[in-house]
């Protein structure tokens, strides 16, 4: 039987570039390029069945696509997957109890963001104690627009949030009425006639409930000190 000149044909990723003498089995084999740019030789029955048809790139990039692919897979129920979940439902389910605050007022997400996939590749893993915040409350969720902040920093950033200082802890000012125990509109009012923060608050409030959500506050801080989160 003649023999076969494969230079120059191309199976798969690889090229022939020269015939590169016998294998122990004496099969010719073949000097290859793949289009990686890796060089390798191959027994020319393997690259005509197509059993061979890379220098092993290939493989390596199947595999660790099924390694990305199972990492996010993994990822379901997360508090992460939550996140993405939560945000795309109050955005584009006008079912959705929170949608009318939302994708109500026009407030979208990235078209890039209907994968979880892209959404886990830019934001990562949600760290402990936060939750998925937008620079500009009146923008988009997108990536250049949203960061994982704690709760303390999401109040800071809310359109309609005033922040109080009472005995050195800040908070929104909704956040200290549910605290005590105050219907928010009456914390309002109050400061509205000039009461002081002290007063507004600690007026017809268990001074015992505050007192325990003060020392919490300062736990919360001394913790994120020591986990360098504070400066």
């Amino acid at each position: 039987m003649p023999k076969i000149d494969m230079t120059g044909q191309r199976f798969g990723r690889l090229t022939v570039i020269t015939e590169a003498g016998h294998d122990q089995r004496r099969r010719t084999r073949w000097l290859c390029t793949c289009s990686c740019g890796t060089e390798t030789t191959v027994a020319g029955g393997d690259l005509r069945s197509g059993h061979t048809s890379s220098c092993g790139c290939l493989m390596r990039e199947i595999s660790a696509a099924i390694g990305r692919a199972g990492a996010i897979h993994g990822m379901h129920g997360t508090p992460t997957w939550r996140s993405w979940q939560s945000m795309r439902a109050r955005c584009l389910n006008p079912k959705a109890i929170s949608y009318p605050h939302y994708g109500g007022r026009g407030i979208t997400v990235d078209p890039r963001w209907a994968s979880f996939e892209q959404f886990y590749a830019d934001m990562g893993v949600r760290p402990d104690g936060t939750s998925l915040d937008r620079l500009d409350s009146d923008g988009p969720y997108s990536p250049s627009n949203c960061r994982w902040a704690t709760a303390q920093e999401q109040a800071r950033n809310k359109r309609t949030n005033r922040l109080l200082t009472y005995r050195g802890v800040t908070l929104a000012a909704c956040e200290w009425a549910e605290r005590a125990g105050i219907n928010r509109n009456t914390l309002y009012a109050r400061l509205r006639k000039g009461w002081s923060v002290e007063r507004a608050l600690s007026t017809g409030a268990d001074p015992a409930i505050l007192a325990r959500h003060l020392a919490e506050q300062e736990l919360r801080h001394l913790e994120a000190e020591d986990d360098g989160e504070v400066p």
